[in-house]
């Protein structure tokens, strides 16, 4: 017998009472002001139990290790040698003004929004390097994104598992502090909007909240399309809301309203970039679930794990007679599983729509990940400020040694296609044209190769052949749209083999089919060198 429409809501009602009670939460409509029965912030002072190193000077020493990161950072900015994306976004930013770059985008030039490219086209002209203005806004992004997490976490946890979130996002993340792509800005705008929403669930400042709230949300839709997702765990603690019988957020409403707002207005830009994806290089699989998981959150699990580990060893870790962590609201605990858990959800989504997906593009579930994982250490260790100390530890360690040695070791080289500018450099001085089939292989030694390499290379436009050979046409659209916005050296396949019938050069990989068609198509095709990828081929008439 199905229950009377009265007794629903004491049903729903106890059924969320009990899950406050396993996660040893706060009723979804209060909220905590202390952690680790620390006064709220208004007072302004500390209990003698939590005056230690860290605990009275977190946000001095969140600062400091900020800063430092992102000194090591601006280095490796003008260091590293940019990589095909980033030179993409390049490219879109070397445009005359602001409806340039959106008419690019609308061409086809990049497939992003296009208010990246608009920041690297104002910071071109003041930073002068090329690589740190690409790459600039993305580093303040990431920067921001670790003093987001630790805001949100320390109204919650103490200052070491505060710190532990950030570092945390931080090691799992890395490559994107650097990347002159929209991600690292995303993070940041995704921790920032996680503190503003806990800011406006809890009263004070309401209205300056849900003003920050709104713009971040309204920034993370105007850098990745992919970012809507986010608004969906937003929702899901507004229905819950419902479903139990409380008032919603019609503040919070309004801001997610103001975002997607700001997505409606890039719907001419997504409807011409649909085109790309109608075969996108990469099909979308459930399998690509586990590889998010695999790359992202079992490294965060791992930490965790060390945590475990202590209290296992050190079983008085839990002893009673130390403080209990706050209680945390269960509207928290719900938005970060709802972040956790949406990369599963917009692979199975992108699967029947978009048709493309890549991890990258919801990157921003990383913040929820290491804020669950802090939540969970704290709890788990009782707050023990040593065992936080100690974790923390091991990741400024694993951060700075991947800082350190990792990367300003090593000699500045193509991020992917090193090989191929080798292999061409041994051939020396020629005047034959040299096709370039790689698309990543042709970017790159467009922008880095020698002036004698550079004026040589050309990039074979061939669509239908990449839809027979490896049912793509992604980067014939690319290209060809590039091709009317740079200086590239961009021919169409049929143009190209008419003007040089006498003889030309393929810098080939390993997975090119144009050497074996041309063979197939009655030419002399003869390697040069070793018989080993990437290859040079001489192709002319028999």
């Amino acid at each position: 017998m199905g229950s009377s429409p009265t007794s629903r809501p004491k049903i729903q009602h106890f059924y969320f009472h009990q899950l406050e009670r396993v996660l040893d939460a706060e009723p979804l409509n209060t909220c905590a002001t202390t952690a680790m029965n620390l006064p709220s912030p208004s007072n302004g002072k500390l209990p003698q139990a939590g005056n230690i190193m860290l605990e009275p000077h977190g946000w001095r020493w969140v600062w400091c290790i900020v800063l430092v990161f992102f000194g090591l950072s601006l280095a490796k900015d003008v260091k590293i040698l940019m990589w095909t994306d980033e030179l993409f976004t390049l490219f879109t930013a070397r445009q005359a003004n602001v409806n340039e770059i959106v008419q690019a985008i609308k061409e086809g030039c990049d497939g992003p929004p296009p208010l990246y490219a608009i920041f690297v086209h104002f910071l071109i002209p003041i930073v002068k390097n090329e690589a740190l203005a690409v790459r600039l806004p993305s580093t303040v992004g990431f920067c921001a994104m670790m003093l987001g997490l630790f805001a949100f976490c320390r109204r919650r946890v103490s200052t070491p598992y505060a710190l532990i979130a950030s570092m945390l996002a931080c090691r799992v993340t890395l490559y994107y502090s650097t990347e002159g792509r929209s991600y690292g800005a995303i993070l940041g705008c995704a921790a920032w909007a996680l503190v503003c929403w806990q800011g406006a669930a809890e009263g004070p400042r309401r209205l300056i909240n849900l003003a920050g709230l709104g713009l971040f949300l309204s920034l993370m839709m105007a850098l990745h399309y992919y970012s809507i997702f986010f608004l969906g765990p937003l929702l899901l603690v507004e229905l819950v809301r419902l479903v139990r019988g409380e008032k919603i957020d019609f503040g919070i409403l309004a801001a997610a309203a103001v975002a997607c707002g700001v997505l409606a207005l890039h719907y001419p830009l997504f409807e011409a970039g649909k085109r790309s994806a109608a075969h996108f290089w990469l099909p979308v699989s459930v399998v690509q679930i586990h590889l998010f998981y695999m790359t992202f959150f079992l490294p965060i699990a791992g930490f965790c794990s060390i945590g475990i580990l202590a209290l296992a060893v050190f079983p008085n870790l839990a002893d009673e007679h130390r403080p209990k962590p706050v209680k945390i609201p269960l509207r928290e605990w719900i938005m970060i599983a709802a972040v956790c858990l949406t990369p599963a959800l917009v692979v199975v989504v992108s699967k029947y729509t978009t048709h493309a997906f890549l991890d990258r593009y919801v990157l921003w579930s990383v913040v929820g990940m290491a804020t669950l994982a802090s939540f969970v250490m704290c709890r788990g260790l009782r707050c023990h400020r040593a065992a936080g100390f100690a974790i923390l530890t091991i990741l400024l360690v694993a951060v700075a040694g991947h800082e350190a040695v990792g990367e300003f070791s090593k000699t500045p080289l193509l991020r992917e296609k090193q090989a191929v500018l080798d292999r061409l450099e041994k051939l020396g001085n020629g005047q034959q044209a040299i096709l370039v089939t790689d698309s990543h292989a042709f970017v790159e030694l467009s922008y880095y190769a020698p002036a004698e390499i550079r004026n040589r290379i050309v990039y074979p436009v061939r669509g239908e052949l990449d839809l027979r050979y490896r049912n793509t046409d992604s980067d014939m659209l690319l290209f060809a749209a590039l091709a009317k916005r740079t200086n590239l050296h961009i021919e169409e396949y049929g143009k190209f083999m008419a003007e040089h019938q006498s003889g030309f050069l393929i810098a080939s990989q390993s997975d090119d089919y144009l050497p074996v068609h041309l063979m197939l198509a009655g030419l002399r095709v003869t390697p040069l060198g070793p018989a080993k990828f990437p290859m040079v081929w001489r192709v002319g008439p028999r």
